[in-house]
């Protein structure tokens, strides 16, 4: 069953989890505004999950500066807040191959 859940996932790593204590597979960020420390908390708890799929509003140089491992780049979508502001959410799918490494 596909369900979606609203967590505040820098502040509790169970919020990675499903009701069954499956992990999430697919996730969005909105962590634009957040600190540095709140994105390296983030992927460190990503780094320990098998999540597949992951939307968040940082590049990939910077989403590896935070901490993120065994990711692809997908593709970058244009975004537009309920102003005017523009930005940019980017798209990386887990390396299941590196993934495979670290069970």
């Amino acid at each position: 069953m596909t369900h979606f859940a609203v967590v505040d996932a820098a502040q509790n790593p169970d919020s990675y989890k499903d009701e069954s204590g499956n992990d999430i597979t697919h996730i969005y960020s909105y962590n634009k505004v957040m600190s540095i420390a709140d994105r390296q908390s983030i992927c460190e708890i990503l780094n320990r999950t098998q999540w597949r799929v992951l939307a968040w509003y940082f590049g990939p140089d910077d989403t590896r500066k935070s901490g993120l491992l065994h990711f692809e780049y997908v593709t970058r979508i244009p975004m537009q807040s309920t102003g005017n502001e523009k930005f940019s959410a980017f798209i990386y799918i887990k390396d299941q191959q590196a993934a495979k490494k670290i069970k």
